[in-house]
This record gives C-alpha cells, sequence and structure tokens, in this order.
C-alpha cells in the first residue's frame, strides 16, 4: 500500500457484498459470525439478506455506489453492436409457443375416427421452428429492413392444379373406395384428325408400293404353312371317316386349301374326285348358286335347264340325284369364308348344315372370324359334324376382306372404286362420242340439282329399293335424262339409251335406285368437285 497524503482520500475498488450478520456488522468485523462453526447443510438453508447499514463514508464521497443486480441495473453506457432483424422474443413470439403447446396437446387428444382437419393445422404449427412465421422489424434511423415473410397461399385450388391428379385420397377410405379411387377415368381426350384429311393413293402410287414392299416374316410364314400342308393325310382319313373340317385361327387360309385341293387331285391320279371350291366372302354370292355348281359337279350333261329358283329346291335335287346314283364317288366341297358377310345369316347356316349332312359330301370350311361358333346352335353343330383344326397362318386377308369399300364408306367416297376422276376419265376416252355426251349431260343435271339446294318430291322421300346411303345422294329421273338425251339427238330410242347406261354400270360409274313411287333414280357416286372436274375434261375435249 502506498501512504497516502492527508489530502487524498484512499479510494477503495468496490467489491461484491457478502452475507451480512444477524447482529447488524459487514463482512465480519464485528463479533464473531454465528455461521463459522455451523454445519454446511444449515449453512446452504440460510436464506442471505439485505445488509441493514448504512453505505460507507468513503463510497459516499467518492462517487461510487453499491453495485446492484444486472438485472436491476441502467446502463449508462453500451457497446455499439449491429442491429439484427430478429430482436428479443416478444408476444408474438409467446403466442406461438401458446400455439404449440395447444398443438401438442390437440395431437395427444385427437380421436382417430374423428378427423376434421384440425390434425393438419397443429403438425404445421409444431413442423413451424423458431417461430418463422412471426418476425419482427427494427428500424435503425431513417432506415428500416425488412424482412421478406413467408408468402401466404391463396384460398381455393391454386392455378394449374386442375387436371392433376392426386395418389392418394384426402381422408382415411375403404381399400376398395382407393382402388376406385385411383383408377378413376381421366379427362377426354379428343383430337382434331379426321379421316377426311386422309389422301387416298392413286393406282399407280398403290402397285408401286406394293412392288417395294418386302415382307420380313416371308421365311416363317412359309414354314408355319409346310406344317399345316403335312396334316393333308389326316384331313383325308376324317373325310373317309364321314367327318367333316372346319379350320379355324388367324390369317388367309385360302391359299392352304388351294393346296389340299391340288394334294387330293393328285393322290387320285388316276381318277381325280370331284371337287368345288366356294368363296363365300364374293359379295354377290348366293346359297342358290352354290348348289346349282354342285349339281352341275355331280350331274354333269345331264344337268337340267330348270332347277328351281329357290335354294331348297336345288338342295332338294342334288339328294335325290345322289341317292339314284349309288355308285357316285364322294363330292368335296371347300368353302373360304364360311363365316363371311353373304353366308352369315341364319338361314344360310342352315342350308349349309343340310349339305353338310348328306353322306357324300365331304365339307371343308375355313372361318375367319373369332366368333364363328355363336352362328351354330346344337342341332346344326350335330348336322355339320366337325372336327375342328387350327391352321394359323398370319397370311394377309387379301381376298377375303374388301377392305376398299370399307375405307370409301367411311370417307364418304363412293365413286373412288374405279379410281375417282382419273378411272371415270380413263374409262370415257374409250367409250364412243355419244356415251361421253350422255354422261356429261347427266353431270350437267345433277350439278345444277346441286345449285338449287333440293331434290325432287319423289327422292327426298327416299329410295324403297335402294341402300340405306341412296336417299342422301342427288339423282335425276330415268324419264327426265332420257327425255333430254332425245332432244340433244344423244340417244334416238329407249334400247339405245339403256345400252349406253348399262356401260356406265359395268364401270361403276353410275347407281340407280327406285324411290318410294317405284321410279327409277340415276346417280353419280362421285363428290362435287370431281363432278365438275370431269365436266369441265368433257366439256374441253
Amino acid at each position: 500500500m502506498q501512504p497516502v497524503s492527508g489530502d487524498e482520500r484512499p479510494v477503495s475498488t468496490p467489491k461484491r457484498q457478502r452475507t451480512a450478520a444477524f447482529n447488524g456488522s459487514v463482512n465480519g468485523h464485528a463479533d464473531e459470525d454465528p455461521f463459522i462453526g455451523a454445519s454446511p447443510t444449515k449453512r446452504a438453508k440460510s436464506t442471505p439478506q439485505k445488509p441493514r447499514t448504512a453505505t460507507p463514508a468513503a463510497l459516499k464521497e467518492s462517487g461510487l455506489k453499491t453495485p446492484t443486480h444486472k438485472s436491476r441495473a441502467k446502463a449508462l453506457f453500451s457497446t455499439p453492436t449491429k442491429a439484427t432483424a430478429v430482436s428479443t422474443p416478444s408476444r408474438a413470439r409467446n403466442a406461438d409457443l401458446s400455439a404449440k403447446k395447444k398443438s401438442a396437446r390437440l395431437l395427444l387428444e385427437q380421436d382417430e375416427e374423428d378427423w376434421d382437419g384440425a390434425d393438419r393445422l397443429a403438425e404445421e404449427i409444431l413442423q413451424d421452428e423458431n417461430g418463422n412465421g412471426v418476425v419482427e422489424t427494427v428500424e435503425d434511423g431513417d432506415e428500416a429492413t425488412k424482412t421478406a415473410a413467408t408468402p401466404k397461399r391463396r384460398a381455393g385450388r391454386p392455378k394449374g392444379a386442375k387436371n392433376k391428379r392426386s395418389p392418394t385420397p384426402e381422408g382415411e377410405l375403404p381399400a376398395h373406395e382407393r382402388y376406385f379411387f385411383q383408377n378413376r377415368a381421366g379427362p377426354p381426350r379428343t383430337s382434331n384428325n379426321n379421316l377426311n384429311k386422309v389422301s387416298l393413293l392413286t393406282h399407280e402410287e398403290y402397285f408401286e408400293k406394293m412392288t417395294q414392299y418386302a415382307d420380313p416374316c416371308k421365311n416363317e410364314k412359309s414354314f408355319l404353312l409346310d406344317i399345316h400342308r403335312r396334316s393333308f393325310s389326316q384331313w383325308n382319313f376324317e373325310f373317309e371317316q364321314e367327318f367333316n373340317i372346319c379350320l379355324y385361327g388367324y390369317g388367309s387360309k385360302r391359299p392352304l386349301l388351294q393346296n389340299f385341293a391340288d394334294w387330293l387331285y393328285q393322290k387320285n391320279g388316276s381318277a381325280p374326285p370331284s371337287i368345288v371350291v366356294v368363296n363365300g366372302h364374293t359379295p354377290n354370292i348366293s346359297i342358290r348358286s352354290i348348289f346349282a355348281t354342285i349339281v352341275t359337279a355331280v350331274l354333269g350333261a345331264d344337268t337340267p335347264s330348270k332347277m328351281g329358283a329357290q335354294p331348297i329346291e336345288v338342295l332338294e335335287l342334288l339328294q335325290s340325284s345322289l341317292k339314284l346314283r349309288p355308285s357316285q364317288r364322294p363330292i368335296t366341297v371347300l368353302i373360304n369364308s364360311i363365316d363371311a358377310p353373304p353366308l352369315r345369316r341364319a338361314a344360310n347356316q342352315a342350308l349349309l348344315a343340310r349339305l353338310a349332312a348328306i353322306p357324300k359330301i365331304h365339307l371343308l370350311a375355313t372361318a375367319d372370324t373369332p366368333n364363328y361358333l355363336l352362328m351354330w346352335d346344337i342341332s346344326l353343330r350335330d348336322q355339320l359334324n366337325f372336327v375342328f383344326h387350327d391352321c394359323t397362318t398370319f397370311a394377309p386377308f387379301d381376298t377375303e376382306f374388301d377392305v376398299v369399300e370399307e375405307v370409301h364408306d367411311l370417307l364418304g367416297r363412293k365413286g373412288r372404286r374405279v379410281g375417282g376422276k382419273e378411272g371415270v376419265a380413263f374409262v370415257l376416252k374409250s367409250l364412243p362420242e355419244n356415251a361421253q355426251n350422255l354422261y356429261r349431260l347427266l353431270l350437267t343435271e345433277i350439278i345444277s340439282m346441286f345449285d338449287e339446294g333440293h331434290n325432287s318430291d319423289d327422292e327426298m322421300d327416299g329410295g324403297a329399293g335402294g341402300n340405306g346411303d341412296a336417299k342422301d345422294e342427288i339423282g335425276i329421273e330415268f324419264r327426265m335424262l332420257y327425255q333430254k338425251a332425245t332432244e340433244e339427238f344423244i340417244a334416238s330410242s329407249e334400247m339405245m339409251f339403256r345400252t349406253l347406261l348399262k356401260e356406265f354400270h359395268d364401270h361403276q360409274m353410275i347407281t340407280s335406285r327406285l324411290d318410294a313411287s317405284g321410279m327409277e333414280i340415276l346417280s353419280v357416286p362421285l363428290p362435287r368437285q370431281e363432278m365438275e372436274g370431269v365436266l369441265e375434261d368433257l366439256v374441253l375435249s
């Protein structure tokens, strides 16, 4: 310690005040401290009290005060610090903590069967850490730093989420309802593509493309056909056992039947059997023509000139002829596409079943549709007595299916079968001048009806003998066209007029139908644009 002069008073550093004694002395300068010698337990249980003595005079004179608690002290000077965006937790933070406590309590007390969306809100509140949803701003002078608040989601469905499919439904659903929810139908999808936009190929383009095409599975198809040829002897044995045969499977079986007919003919070279091949896919085939062909193969030169107008009469004639010829060898009948549209009717199938039931008729038929068995009931199956063989060939149905006509019907272009405008122009070049003038007159009258926008009264009623689409075609009456043709000196008689029309019918350049009154209506199966093109070529030529 340095000596202190009389004028200067010593200034001591204030220290932390210790526990005061019960007698009022401070820091043990008075009587003996009653805590000395006491056990630690009693010392720990005593409560410190504020000293009752006054502040020493030395501290008062120096201007120093007794240190106070940090929480109660007033800071005269403080170290400058950088302002932060987030301040001390305030009432908003306390509100968040209170909401978290309520959310936790709700999650613990919620009922699994009672779902009203409250648990989701509680989970969102608990996941919000450190009160990110509420922030405070601190202003420093004239500048204020603003914190970016979390963007709030607008009410309702967000934009662009109309067609989004959620993988799981809202809430708890049973297993079967969840399955149908996940496999529900999506939004309808439509396309602007239609068949009218398809451009058809001409004959030259079609044949050019077909000559350039090479089948990549040609070797496999030929190998499959060779496997089926090995069954020819089995089929012949089944014929001898008085069974009939039905071949089914994908692919055209027409080449296979032709090979079987050649095999039968070569097998019995000395006395070849009578073989009748029927193409059931031919559009104009009839049951009567089939029976008439078989009668001609049986009787030969003894075939009567009149067999009867009905198919049942021709079938009875065939049965009686075979009974009168006991030495007659069996007749092999090969029918391609027994389920084709011309033969698909129940009446035709019943007549074919009666034909197959004749002992000296060996019937081999092919079926191209998958539901061909629905044509026959139990009685017809017994009469047909079929043995079925799977003869899948994967060969294209070039002859069986008339795809060209079906496509033209879909496109509404019925006259494209003769090549459209180019085909009609090619045929007209080979016809005489009177035929060209008659066709020009017919086109002129029909185009004028298009311009007028109406048909004749009989034509509007619809044709009784025409097809379903005939009444949609504009045509001219036979008598009216004949009268105009005689006025222009195109045809001098009705016989000559019909002769010219026959040329048009043979080349499918015109169509005819009967209206409700029995009047014959003539029309051209071409669109108006092509009619105008053909008429322009006829006028310029």
